[in-house]
Order: C-alpha cells, then structure tokens, then sequence
C-alpha cells in the first residue's frame, strides 16, 4: 500500500468516527431532551461539546486531506522535472546517433510535459519564472537543434538540466526539505 493510500485509509477510518461521534452526541441530545431541564443541563453540555469535537475533527481532516493532495501533486512534478533532464540527455544521444525519430518523440513528450509543469498550481512564483526562462532556452535549443554541433547541444541541454535542479530545489524547499 502506498503511503497516500494509508494516508488517506487514515483519514478515512478518522473522519468515519467523527461521524459516529456525532451520532452519539444526537442520540444523547435526544436521551437529554427526554429529562428535565436541571436533569437534561449536563447533557446537552455534553452533547454541545461532542458535537464541536466532531465538528473540528472534521474540519482537520479536510486541510488534511488537502496536504495529501498536495503533496502528490508536488511528487508528480518533482518526478516530471526530473523526466525532463533524462529527455534531454536522450536527444543529445540521438543527435550523436542521427536518430531522428527518437528526437522527435523526445522533444514531444518534453513539450507536452513542461506545458504540464508550467500549468501546476503547486508552483511558486519562483518556481514559475524559472519554468518560462527554461521554456524560452528550450524553443532556442529545438529551433538550432538541426543546425549546430553534438558539442553545442549538450552545452544547451547542461544548461536546462542545471534549470531543472533549480526547480527541483524550489520544490525541495517548498516541501520543507
């Protein structure tokens, strides 16, 4: 099981008993109801106080939850950037073999998914300026692709690599390290 699997199998066993917690607190409200008023009083104190518990309980789990998809979303990118370096350094291996399918398919799948990267909400705005300066190196580096040396490339894609582990840094940073 995964950890956001038992994460969220947590929340849920959680947010279950808040429920059921708050079913007993009605059933007591009813039970106190039933008594008088100097009979019911600590009752119903009772019953007010359960029902805040559950109540924020449930309130916790919900910014809980948000973490959890937080923090997936931030795995994803985190796993993309680095997808991104590999692409890289595989169409500089491509240039060398004059493999230019495999170009082909490199340089699509890093557009689609630095369009992926730069559309996350999860971004910082330093996250986010450094994503454009990398889309901007990246048109220059597909528009000269054809026309300068295996040298040349691999000094471009070292470059956006080194982009890259910034972005990734940002994320470290923002996941707290």
């Amino acid at each position: 099981m995964s950890i956001k699997n038992s994460l969220n199998s947590v929340i849920g066993s959680i947010n279950d008993f808040s429920k059921r917690t708050n079913i007993v607190a009605i059933n007591a409200a009813i039970h106190a109801s039933k008594l008088n008023s100097s009979q019911g009083a600590p009752f119903r104190v009772l019953v007010s106080e359960i029902q805040n518990m559950s109540a924020q309980s449930i309130d916790k789990l919900g910014e809980l939850n948000g973490l959890v998809n937080e923090i997936t979303a931030l795995s994803i990118l985190i796993n993309k950037t680095g997808s991104q370096r590999m692409l890289l350094m595989k169409i500089v291996n491509a240039h060398m073999l004059d493999d230019q399918v495999t170009i082909k398919q490199c340089i699509s799948l890093f557009s689609q998914q630095l369009e992926e990267i730069k559309s996350s909400k999860i971004n910082t705005s330093n996250a986010q300026s450094t994503i454009l300066h990398i889309e901007q190196k990246w048109q220059r580096f597909c528009s000269e692709l054809s026309s300068i040396s295996t040298h040349e490339i691999n000094q471009m894609a070292n470059s956006l690599i080194n982009d890259f582990n910034q972005v990734i840094s940002q994320y470290e940073r923002y996941a707290g390290d």
